[in-house]
């Protein structure tokens, strides 16, 4: 029974170590497509202004 209640400790204890890496990964990823997005938003808005000017 302790032993059990060992193991189920240990996998809860991996299952947060694997959730806290992928919350780590997906918010890198958020942050990466946000400035990829911000990027591509400032280029067009680069290209209608140089459009507007000509």
């Amino acid at each position: 029974m302790i032993i059990l209640y060992f193991y189920l400790l240990f996998s809860i204890i991996l299952k947060l170590d694997y959730s806290i890496l992928l919350s780590i990964i997906f918010n890198n990823l958020e942050i990466i497509r946000v400035t990829l997005w911000g990027c591509v938003r400032y280029l067009f808005w680069f290209n209608r202004t140089t459009n507007r000017k000509k």
